[in-house]
């Protein structure tokens, strides 16, 4: 008998059907596993062995305001099973070893740094792991049954795969070591719970240089002078902008916007070349933390969250813990039938999307199949069946980001879009005019994704006269840099190469392998961990910074590293080595050792106050006991727990048909009151305004009203 062990249950499941389809199910809490005549397959999860928290380790290590016990000195960190539902997932993957003999345990995590990590910690953890039995790993390049089967044929000896497991050993104990030492350090320190890790306090850093460039910007007025004109295209207008070196005061922008009020028409030259473009690359999970932030404003925990619904519970998507853009050789083969099996289940619309593939024979774009390993593939609709049931219970939430997936895959079936790189020109009293954009010649992939950003001008003819329709003297100002969003930063978290002016690591960081800060598993945890934890706030989509974020970031020495990308090149150079053999995993953890102790050094002769979350995130003064409200994802309610709350969800506003906003919020804790604007009525269908009075002096809010002084009136 061998013993399989998969990285998740959905892999277990693919295993059983690609090696031993009449394997049977056995029932266990968490996934369960499957037992058959020459194999048993069994599953783990990412997390399901963890390291210890120092107050585990320790009691005495459970006060994380002083520097009495640093450096944590724990070599090797201790493990404990990980949280709900690790424990059902350990007991079951423990009843299979244990009560079973094997000639083999074969070993089929990912392809990757991680997955032998998990299985490693299996190992160290569990007492009474069977020894003297022959371990094999599969190196899972594709994730079809013939792509199963080859890496179950070609598995090797498990020892070949020790220094990727001394690699995550490593990388493991890096994270853990720098940031609980750094956090502990930070916040003796300062005097306030501060979180820092190698790569949350790096794209905190990010956050609070854009925040520092918007601070020193200094605008600059200027003028704008234009020509809207008529097209080709009846009742559409293009406008053409003035080109010039410098900006015009208003006194030279007014004279000639004299000059040009008396002009008519004007010639155009028309220069144009044709060019197409291709579909998009697959989606990974990255990108579409990135499009529900733009499109719906989700931020990156609710898309991670929805993805991972749409995967595991729903059953409609693959995996999603992955930055992969393409699909498998042998996916491909097969790469029409996600979307046969999705006719007449989303609508009109997609039935109509997915026909014109299916008539037309187009197959999926070259460039979004490669034949390289993939730890995962792109996520995509899945290639088993789906059920319209499944689909019609989806809220809809779960609808707009299963719809963007969908349609992710869709687009790369269609043509390329064909388009004219269109320069429009004239000249007015000797100044040039211009405007540059795209003319759609053939829409292709744009059919299901729509034209985005891309400036799409009407048609134009070169040399033929078209009407002045306005002139445009605008006064503007220079603007600052634009504050990140989730999506932009999730971009930023990407290319961190650019932020590093070592070109060496700089390539390291923009390498595949690497990729930026984070990874698709755990950029969404990273922004959320920042946010919770009081480094930034959204408004409107926008990201700013905190006063704890400016604090913490202006007073951490530079010698640290831990604010830059930069220590996760570094990072990433030292791990090869171990995993190749040149450092041993010991001389690698003892240099680590070294870097915190000068770290926590470091932390420890600065000077300076860093204002704390609560300061920072201060709403404004608690109208009982004088402390901070404090906003939080349900209500505001107040840092000293006087007993004060408001929720966000407010029973008297909800009638109302409003929620209460920071801003009403703010209101009401310090005016006592608040005008609601734009109420709609029930009876009558008519908008109303109404003052809304509240009385703090009972365990909840009471409200009373009465029409605004105008109104009255």
């Amino acid at each position: 008998m061998k013993l399989i062990i998969a990285e998740k249950p959905n892999v277990m499941k693919e295993l059983k059907v690609a090696l031993e389809p009449t394997a049977q199910y056995v029932k266990a809490p968490g996934a369960g596993y499957y037992k058959g005549k020459q194999f048993i397959f069994v599953c783990s999860l990412g997390h399901i062995i963890v390291q210890k928290q120092p107050k585990e380790i320790d009691e005495e290590y459970g006060d994380l305001h002083t520097f009495e016990h640093l450096p944590f000195p724990i070599r090797p960190v201790p493990l404990a099973i990980g949280r709900a539902p690790a424990r059902d997932y350990y007991n079951t993957l423990r009843k299979a070893l244990l009560e079973e003999h094997y000639d083999e345990i074969i070993v089929a995590p990912d392809p990757d740094r991680e997955g032998q990590g998990i299985y490693e910690r299996i190992k160290a953890y569990m007492k009474g792991f069977p020894k003297n039995v022959s371990e094999s790993r599969m190196w899972i390049k594709e994730w079809t049954k013939e792509g199963l089967r080859d890496a179950f044929y070609n598995r090797t000896p498990n020892a070949k795969y020790k220094g990727l497991g001394d690699a995550e050993e490593c990388r493991a104990y890096d994270d853990y070591t720098v940031g609980m030492n750094g956090t502990t350090a930070c916040t003796a320190q300062f005097d306030t719970f501060l979180s820092v890790g190698r790569v949350q306090t790096a794209v905190n850093k990010i956050i609070v240089a854009r925040e520092e460039e918007i601070a020193a910007f200094v605008p600059q007025k200027y003028q704008a002078l234009s020509l809207v004109v008529g097209s080709d295209v009846p009742g559409q207008t293009i406008e053409l902008k003035h080109k010039t070196d410098k900006h015009l005061s208003k006194q030279e922008a007014d004279a000639f916007h004299s000059q040009l009020q008396r002009t008519r028409s004007v010639k155009v030259a028309v220069t144009e070349k044709k060019t197409s473009k291709k579909p998009m690359k697959l989606g990974g999970q990255t990108d579409f933390l990135q499009v529900m932030n733009k499109k719906y404003g989700y931020d990156a925990k609710k898309t991670s969250n929805l993805l991972q619904a749409l995967y595991q519970d729903k059953k409609l998507t693959t995996y999603p813990g992955t930055e992969a853009h393409e699909i498998s050789v042998s996916a491909a083969k097969e790469a029409l039938k996600p979307l046969k099996n999705l006719v007449g289940k989303l609508g009109q619309d997609i039935d109509r999307l997915i026909t014109q593939v299916l008539d037309n024979g187009w197959q999926i774009a070259r460039h979004c199949v490669t034949d390289k390993e993939l730890a995962h593939e792109a996520i995509t609709p899945v290639f088993g069946s789906v059920s319209s049931e499944t689909i019609n219970g989806l809220n809809q939430a779960e609808m707009n980001c299963y719809l963007e997936v969908v349609k992710r895959y869709l687009q790369a079936f269609y043509p390329n879009a064909v388009f004219n790189e269109t320069v429009v020109n004239t000249v007015v009293e000797n100044e040039e005019f211009e405007a540059k954009g795209k003319v759609l010649i053939e829409k292709g992939f744009f059919a299901v994704i729509g034209t985005g950003k891309d400036a799409i001008l009407p048609h134009m003819t070169n040399g033929r006269v078209y009407p002045v329709v306005q002139v445009n003297n605008e006064e503007k100002e220079t603007k600052p840099p634009a504050r990140y969003t989730e999506a932009t930063l999730l971009e930023a978290m990407k290319n961190a190469g650019r932020f590093v002016d070592d070109k060496h690591y700089a390539d390291i960081l923009k390498s595949e392998e690497v990729e930026g800060l984070g990874t698709g598993r755990t950029r969404s945890v990273i922004l959320d961990v920042l946010k919770t934890r009081g480094y930034y706030v959204v408004k409107n989509k926008s990201i700013y910074a905190t006063q704890t974020a400016l604090d913490l970031i202006r007073l951490l020495p530079d010698n640290i590293m831990i604010t830059s990308p930069v220590m996760t090149a570094q990072l990433e150079e030292q791990l090869k080595l171990v995993e190749t053999g040149q450092v041993s995993k010991e001389a690698h953890m003892d240099a680590t050792d070294a870097m915190v102790a000068e770290m926590i050094r470091s932390i420890r002769a600065v000077n300076g106050r860093v204002t704390s979350k609560q300061e920072s995130l201060a709403l404004c003064s608690c109208p009982r006991c004088g402390g901070d409200i404090i906003e939080n994802s349900k209500a505001y309610t107040c840092s000293k727990k006087c007993g004060i709350v408001l929720l966000k969800e407010d029973k008297f506003f909800g009638a109302l048909g409003k929620k209460i906003t920071a801003s009403r919020a703010k209101a009401l804790f310090t005016k006592r009151q608040v005008i609601v604007k734009n109420i709609v009525s029930k009876k009558t269908n008519k908008q109303y305004d109404l003052l809304v009075k509240v009385d703090f002096s009972g365990q909840w809010p009471k409200y009373t009203t009465e029409f605004p002084e105008k109104r009255r009136r």
